[in-house]
């Protein structure tokens, strides 16, 4: 495994023009998704010149192209909206979507040097598409390229990565010509060498913005304990029936709660429904997708977060739990030990074993007021703060131009 230190060099970022290209960004279809990547964005924004380029399929768009010209909290934003359905036949709109996505990048690219001078470089985030034009960027201009990765399918668990011929034939190209990989979690970065993906590796974790997400000031009175997910509703990744038949067993010992979830996804109604069916519509609550202001105040006043996922990466909404001053009760997987690192910021159990969470949950009810908030704060700010973070990512700027 070959994991890099970061190095301390003398290199002025406050005249390069860094592009930051991603396969996931928030737009006016998907406001939350890809959001790590915008924070990221953001924490390292003050050190350098930053353009944002983002391109994805729309099925609002017909038969042209939307381009979106904006600065978002001072963050030089481009976005193409290209057709989603073009000939209404699935393998051939597969293909012209692809061929649509690469045209929008290579205008958007034109169009940003353009107005705002040659870039230094291409920070790539989540692969493939996007490692694939900045693999040959470089080649045509002599660009070089970062990445941070994100994307869960490299896991064993998951398999995602080895069910694709291209990704696997493309994949070890990409990373192999780039200057450093940075994922999201030491054991993301493991998965990945795993497959024969090697490279210079530099874990840097989500960001959390520590202003935003912090404990309640003048914390009131609580009359019964109050547990939260922030979770997409899919079963079969986040296990969301598993929590509710374990609350259920915690219900039946006499303990009283109120289980708020802020989500939406495939499975809503479904779970909604268990959740009757086990006799838990007093105790749980399903809010759906909720503004980041309104996730801010429930992390507040909740006791604790609470995970049961199958598999994950790194959940920001740990980070942001633990910066709200809240212990948090998760699985160990993917990177959560990472976050999770001792009992005073929570505890973890194994994957799908109902009866350990239940004993873990069963443990924090107990000992809730040994938990010391601003102890589980500290540790976020200076674990995953914008200025720690930002940092950090400004270091594997540097080592990327040392050359």
């Amino acid at each position: 495994m070959l994991y890099i230190e970061i190095q301390y060099l003398d290199i002025n970022l406050s005249n390069k023009h860094i592009l930051i290209l991603s396969k996931w960004y928030p737009s006016h279809n998907y406001t939350s998704a890809g959001i790590f990547v915008k924070r990221h964005a953001l924490a390292v924004s003050p050190h350098t010149n930053l353009s944002i380029l983002y391109a994805e399929a729309d099925e609002q768009v017909r038969w042209n192209i939307k381009k979106e010209w904006t600065n978002e909290d001072g963050l030089d934003t481009l976005r193409y909206y290209f057709p989603k359905r073009i000939t209404g036949v699935s393998f051939l709109d597969k293909f012209l979507k692809l061929l649509l996505y690469f045209y929008c990048i290579s205008k958007g690219y034109a169009f940003l040097e353009k107005r705002k001078g040659k870039f230094d470089l291409v920070h790539v985030t989540v692969l493939l598409r996007t490692g694939v034009f900045a693999y040959f960027n470089h080649w045509f201009r002599n660009v070089p390229y970062v990445i941070t990765e994100h994307w869960t399918g490299y896991l064993e668990l998951t398999q995602d990565y080895k069910k694709s011929f291209y990704r696997k034939w493309l994949t070890p190209w990409v990373i192999k010509r780039a200057k450093v990989i940075a994922p999201a979690s030491d054991d993301l970065g493991k998965a990945m060498q795993n497959l024969g993906l090697t490279g210079r590796y530099l874990t840097i974790h989500n960001v959390v913005d520590t202003d935003f997400f912090k404990p309640q000031t003048h914390p009131s009175k609580k009359t019964i304990l109050r547990i939260l997910t922030v979770a997409m509703l899919l079963d079969k990744h986040k296990n969301i029936s598993g929590i509710l038949r374990v609350l259920k067993r915690i219900k039946d010992q006499g303990h009283t709660f109120q289980y708020e979830i802020l989500g939406k996804g495939a499975d809503a109604r479904m779970l909604a429904d268990y959740a009757t069916e086990l006799g838990l519509e007093h105790e749980v609550r399903f809010l759906g997708l909720q503004p980041a202001r309104t996730v801010a105040e429930k992390m507040q006043s909740a006791d604790f977060l609470l995970l049961f996922s199958n598999y994950e990466n790194l959940p920001c909404v740990i980070v942001e739990a633990l910066a709200s001053g809240i212990p948090v009760v998760a699985t160990d997987v993917g990177g959560i030990s990472e976050m999770i690192r001792h009992d005073g910021l929570g505890t973890m159990v194994p994957a799908g074993n109902e009866d350990a969470l239940e004993k873990a949950v069963l443990s924090v009810l107990e000992r809730m007021d040994t938990f010391d908030t601003n102890e589980i704060r500290t540790f976020a700010v200076g674990h995953f703060s914008k200025k720690y973070i930002g940092e950090r990512i400004r270091k594997l700027y540097e080592m990327a131009l040392e050359e």
